[in-house]
């Protein structure tokens, strides 16, 4: 696997090119342990997935996106 990382261009002729794709989260539950959450597109793009350590729920944007401001950390995109 190779990780690419680049700095991110805020541009807004460029975001409308872009679709999100994952929104991951962390809700630590101690100073040594923590509990992962990511919304993720589904492949059809019609809807949103919530996985946790545990479960995959249907989810919605709204819900995702409430997120990114608290505790999202990593937004990850993909080109249309």
């Amino acid at each position: 696997m190779v990780l690419l990382v680049m700095r991110f261009d805020i541009r807004s002729s460029m975001c409308k090119l872009k679709d999100r794709l994952e929104v991951p989260e962390e809700f630590s539950l101690s100073c040594s342990a923590g509990h992962y959450i990511s919304h993720i597109r589904d492949f059809s793009g019609s809807g949103w997935l919530e996985c946790s350590d545990t479960s995959i729920r249907r989810s919605s944007w709204s819900k995702a996106s409430s997120n990114i401001g608290k505790n999202g950390y990593t937004l990850f995109y993909v080109k249309r």
